[in-house]
């Protein structure tokens, strides 16, 4: 991910053509959701929803939605907002902690939808990165069905760096 991401992220939040292109562009860059078939249905500069559809790939034992299809559309759509306000050349997020909470048996279409304030994101990862090395910072996401129940709360930690802080081994 990089510019042209970024300027491809840019469109969508107002052409449906680029919010298909996006969906396309994530279904390669993250071949492994594409099982999922987990796609952007709406996107704002501050929110970012994703259908999590109701099909035989993502149910359990119970024909439920699966535990780990809700927690890959939780952490999907955080990370695609995160990123589409941290230049991913000059970024790097990973996930530190992730944690769902189930309220409700997913058994149709479901929703996940975060809202990202901007302040936050510049008091929290921003400025803190200017004189440290990384930061760790907590989001939550909910998941609601098409009935409009609550069915998980979606909670991750990510680590936050800037690119020339990355080290690996």
């Amino acid at each position: 991910m990089n510019d042209a991401f970024l300027k491809i992220v840019e469109k969508a939040r107002h052409s449906r053509f680029y919010l298909w292109l996006l969906n396309a562009v994530l279904l390669r860059a993250v071949p492994f959701n594409r099982p999922h078939d987990l796609r952007i249905v709406r996107l704002t500069n501050d929110s970012i929803e994703v259908k999590i559809p109701y099909r035989k790939t993502n149910m359990n034992h119970i024909q439920g939605l699966h535990a780990c299809v809700l927690a890959a559309a939780t952490e999907y759509a955080m990370g695609v907002l995160l990123m589409s306000h941290l230049n991913p050349s000059a970024y790097r997020i990973i996930i530190q902690s992730i944690r769902l909470t189930y309220h409700y048996q997913g058994k149709t279409d479901c929703i996940a939808k975060f809202i990202l304030q901007k302040d936050w994101l510049e008091q929290s990862v921003v400025e803190p990165l200017k004189t440290r090395d990384s930061v760790v910072v907590n989001t939550e996401l909910k998941v609601f069905d098409i009935q409009d129940h609550h069915i998980c709360t979606g909670e991750v930690g990510w680590q936050m760096k800037h690119r020339d802080q990355v080290k690996t081994g």
